[in-house]
């Protein structure tokens, strides 16, 4: 078990870069196929395609987060039929999560890493020099109420809440607060069409941290 002693050095509103490739890192489920990103100069434009996959940004420094604002066009939902119960079984599917990866106390021994899911092993490795704590993600969904939290039925190390409820395809806009500082060291950003095999578009115009 390593213990690390974490400083926080950023107060004010840090902005994220959405319209280059610089700091971005484009990872993959070994279960799905990628989605399509391009940044261009309206933002970070993503297809998805029956498809799944995350977009990973370490931040500079250690930043403790208590607001998050996202602006963004959804072009397209994920196909979640009346029989359907969202977030569940075949249905995990949402246009939009915007994770806050939080630092923690403990880094994976060899052994969790041996059985651990192939993402926390990649988030894991581009931890250093903190050790990886939880995701928290900040969800767009379609019937889950806003405010709805879990525990991903995937992982204890992920979380969830919903911070803003679409019914349609459409310009959108949230900020969220935190009810306390989240001591962030990257972000992650996941759109889903793998389980309902839909397919539609996001384009996130604005993605910016609060910070006290």
């Amino acid at each position: 078990m390593k213990f690390r002693c974490l400083s926080l050095a950023f107060f004010g509103i840090l902005t994220l870069p959405l319209n280059q490739k610089l700091g971005w890192e484009h990872l993959e489920f070994s279960n799905a196929k990628r989605n399509d990103v391009e940044f261009t100069g309206s933002g970070l434009h993503i297809s998805v395609k029956e498809s799944s996959s995350p977009l990973f940004f370490r931040l500079k420094e250690l930043i403790a987060v208590t607001g998050v604002r996202i602006k963004g066009e959804l072009l397209g939902i994920p196909n979640i039929s009346s029989q359907d119960k969202e977030g569940q079984g075949s249905s995990d599917d949402f246009p939009l999560r915007v994770g806050l990866v939080s630092s923690g106390e403990q880094e994976l021994n060899w052994f969790q890493k041996l059985f651990a899911p192939r993402w926390i092993k990649e988030v894991s490795e581009r931890s250093q020099p903190y050790s990886l704590g939880r995701v928290l993600f900040l969800t767009v969904g379609q019937t889950l109420p806003v405010g709805f939290k879990r525990k991903h039925p995937k992982s204890e190390l992920l979380e969830e809440e919903v911070v803003l409820q679409v019914s349609h395809p459409g310009a959108f806009e949230v900020s969220w607060k935190s009810p306390s500082p989240i001591n962030t060291y990257a972000l992650w950003l996941q759109s889903d069409g793998d389980d309902t095999r839909s397919s539609f578009e996001v384009l996130l115009k604005e993605l910016s941290l609060e910070s006290r």
